[in-house]
């Protein structure tokens, strides 16, 4: 398991207590401060009851169908206007990117992300929401889909068909200021 969860916590709190992040960008060493934080930020990020929804997305179609009518992509526009919302009021937002799949797959399989901010064209229906991603250094990254497709199967790229979908926690307007 990495740490990916602490990383993008450890990151918010510093956003959001205005702190410079260390210097060192290298893997802290066992029992060090930076070390003991990540790994206690990093638990805190999937308590039981996110765990549970975990599963549950994990476990869900990337297509609906008569028995199971939450795919992903229902899911995941339905959990759109919430991230807009804290998005649109400077929060960035962390986001767990569904990797895993099925119910006894292993979630450490899934990943943390930072939502920064996004970009959505009213004409297509296409969203783009920024990220910051632990795993790629010095670099902005980015989540598309499209809102105005009907079903899952096509509706994210890198971002939902039962490899990666996401479940909001917070979230910055404008990831270039």
């Amino acid at each position: 398991m990495g740490f990916c969860g602490g990383m993008c916590a450890g990151a918010l709190n510093r956003f959001e207590s205005n702190t410079i992040p260390p210097d060192d960008v290298k893997t802290p060493a066992d029992n060090t401060p930076l070390f003991e934080e990540l790994y206690k930020r990093q638990f805190k990020s999937t308590p039981p009851e996110l765990m549970v929804m975990l599963y549950e997305w994990q476990s869900a179609p990337s297509v609906s169908s008569v028995w199971r009518k939450q795919s992903l992509a229902n899911r995941a526009r339905g959990e759109w206007n919430k991230l807009k919302h804290e998005l649109d009021n400077g929060k960035p937002t962390i986001l767990i990117l569904i990797r895993a799949n099925g119910y006894f797959d292993n979630p450490t399989k899934n990943h943390q992300v930072l939502a920064i901010g996004y970009e959505f064209d009213p004409a297509t229906k296409d969203l783009v929401i920024f990220t910051y991603d632990p795993n790629v250094r010095d670099s902005t990254n980015t989540l598309t889909m499209s809102l105005g497709l009907p079903d899952g199967s096509l509706l994210f790229k890198r971002f939902c068909c039962q490899n990666d979908s996401w479940i909001p926690g917070k979230s910055v307007r404008n990831p270039g200021n």
